[in-house]
């Protein structure tokens, strides 16, 4: 399975920011989702990548393989530089705690 994710953020770094993230699989493709992203999830353009990774993974974690396409490298590095560092010495300091602590734990 190959699915590509992106995240978006109207008015990012703002107080009225509005944030949503997209599965994309293919044209007329039935899986192809958006996601709107609500409170109490902080608001941001990160949050919207972290999300459509997260969600992409969820439902496919049966699959015996899953491809994820994905232009954030905040998401990349959390997942291939990071993830075993944190789980080990903590998320201290580290933004959207929860929601990273919650992509790791999809891993």
């Amino acid at each position: 399975v190959t699915v590509y994710t992106d995240g978006s953020c109207h008015d990012n770094g703002s107080t009225t920011a509005k944030c949503g993230s997209g599965l994309w699989y293919g044209v007329d493709d039935q899986r192809n989702m958006a996601i709107r992203v609500g409170p109490p999830i902080g608001q941001s353009n990160n949050t919207g990548e972290v999300v459509a990774v997260m969600k992409a993974i969820q439902l496919h974690r049966d699959a015996r393989t899953i491809e994820i396409v994905s232009d954030s490298q905040y998401t990349i590095d959390i997942i291939t530089k990071h993830a075993k560092r944190w789980l080990d010495v903590g998320l201290a300091g580290v933004k959207n705690k929860q929601l990273v602590r919650a992509l790791i734990g999809e891993l």
